[in-house]
């Protein structure tokens, strides 16, 4: 599932964007000083990176894109908990891929373009992925 920019929906959109404002907010009670110093690593008590290649090959895997045009999208939005291999195609020079929720803060570089992989933990809430540029560019993931 995907958000783009519709121009029909401008009242929709603020109220959008406005929810994503305040789920940011909550990742920064959260998870303090994660997104605000910039910081694509998990908090202090949860691993994100697997050193064990042969656990890393046997990992669920999620995709994540953004660009190339208005549009964020996750390969599924629905999954249960647990530790999975999140593959971001970033294929655009304005637009970032930034995740949020439960113990998980990443994004990438707003410039940069490409294949980025991180090892994450789900668990049980609502993600959510967005561009930091563009705000009412998002998608959500639920996490049982």
């Amino acid at each position: 599932m995907s958000h783009g920019f519709d121009s029909s929906s401008r009242p929709t959109r603020r109220a959008l964007a406005a929810a994503v404002s305040l789920l940011v907010a909550a990742a920064l009670v959260v998870v303090p000083g994660s997104v605000a110093s910039g910081s694509t690593s998990a908090p202090a008590g949860v691993s994100d990176d697997s050193t064990d290649g042969h656990r890393e090959a046997r990992l669920p895997r999620l995709v994540g894109t953004v660009g190339p045009g208005f549009e964020i999208s996750l390969s599924d939005n629905s999954v249960p908990a647990g530790r999975y291999k999140l593959v971001v195609r970033d294929r655009s020079t304005i637009h970032n891929f930034h995740i949020l929720g439960q113990g998980v803060a990443k994004k990438t570089s707003v410039p940069g373009t490409g294949r980025t992989i991180w090892r994450v933990q789900l668990r049980p809430g609502t993600y959510v992925a967005f561009c930091d540029p563009h705000p009412d560019m998002f998608t959500t993931l639920t996490v049982t």
